[in-house]
């Protein structure tokens, strides 16, 4: 959220908020109130108001003892407030307003920070889209090399197996699926939905959950238009986000010895194109800790490499 422009744009897109062109700019103030998960209110947290006028103007300040930040200004019916203090992940929510007979438009807005408890270093990536080297067999991808395991890539362990089936005549009439599986009892993957209430850049638990996991799944879309069928599709691109398990080990009696956790963002994207794309964060410690701290990631890649590759979300 510290990009606020980009943080604006999103919820606009997101909650289906309009831009009412037709006001005249408005009188606002805006109240903010910043407390912790507990309730309590933070005091000396950074405030940011957005007023859209011609352009985005942008209100600063601090929060006061009892956690309140207060800014007047005039623009059109929508903006944004965002919050973020040392030692909390950044808070932000839209504002708007309905039209209504009044010299000023008043709207209170409590935000909650998260405290980071323990951030730890992750293998953090977007893949890209990356091509499926193979159709109708089972392919492995490693999570620490970033890549398809030999003969396909440089990869190592299968910790995530793609199978994918594709039929493709051209851009409009074609089919694609992947099944997602895994190579040990007890490893998978469980759908993570994030509340609606989430004002949070950190959407997840800060442990993965111990039960709940599936041991695989499918994502497909199709499209033939020479049929007369419009696109179709399995997957949720607003609302997926998915926990993992992989590289588990059991006991005699199926008890969980070991495993490694991690975390993926949006969804697992299948692509008539024949490609996958996925943004996955995979912890390496053996913890279910699910907090990245976005400064450690363990790919080193370069500064061109980060811009396509690289994520900074928590």
């Amino acid at each position: 959220m510290r990009n606020f422009f980009l943080f604006i744009s999103l919820f606009f897109a997101i909650f289906g908020i309009q831009i009412d062109v037709s006001y005249a700019y408005i009188s606002i103030k805006i109240i903010i109130k910043v407390i912790d998960e507990t309730g309590t209110p933070i005091s000396n947290a950074d405030a940011r108001v957005s007023f859209i006028q011609d352009e985005q103007v942008l209100i600063k300040g601090k929060t006061d003892s009892k956690g309140i930040f207060i800014a007047e200004g005039r623009g059109i019916n929508v903006g944004g407030v965002d919050v973020n203090k040392e030692g909390f992940y950044d808070s932000g929510s839209p504002y708007q307003f309905n039209k209504q007979s009044t010299n000023i438009y008043v709207k209170e807005i409590t935000l909650t920070l998260k405290k980071k408890i323990n951030p730890i270093p992750m293998y953090a990536t977007d893949i890209g889209y990356l091509k499926i080297p193979e159709f109708g067999k089972p392919i492995g991808f490693d999570l620490e090399k970033r890549d398809w395991v030999a003969p396909y890539g440089n990869g190592i362990i299968s910790d995530f197996i793609f199978i994918a089936d594709r039929h493709y005549k051209d851009v409009r009439n074609a089919d694609m699926s992947i099944v997602l599986s895994f190579s040990n009892p007890k490893d998978g993957i469980l759908k993570y939905s994030v509340s609606s209430e989430n004002q949070s850049d950190f959407i997840w638990p800060f442990e993965a959950p111990s039960e709940g996991y599936v041991d695989k799944i499918n994502k497909w879309e199709s499209i033939y238009i020479s049929k007369g069928e419009e696109h179709k599709t399995n997957m949720d691109l607003e609302k997926s986000n998915y926990i993992f398990r992989v590289r588990t080990q059991i006991d005699s009696k199926g008890n969980i010895i070991s495993a490694k956790y991690g975390k993926i963002r949006g969804e697992i994207i299948a692509s008539r194109a024949g490609t996958v794309n996925f943004k996955y964060y995979f912890n390496p410690d053996g913890t279910r800790n699910l907090e990245f701290d976005t400064k450690k990631n363990l790919f080193k890649f370069s500064s061109k490499e980060n811009l396509e590759y690289g994520v900074n979300q928590p």
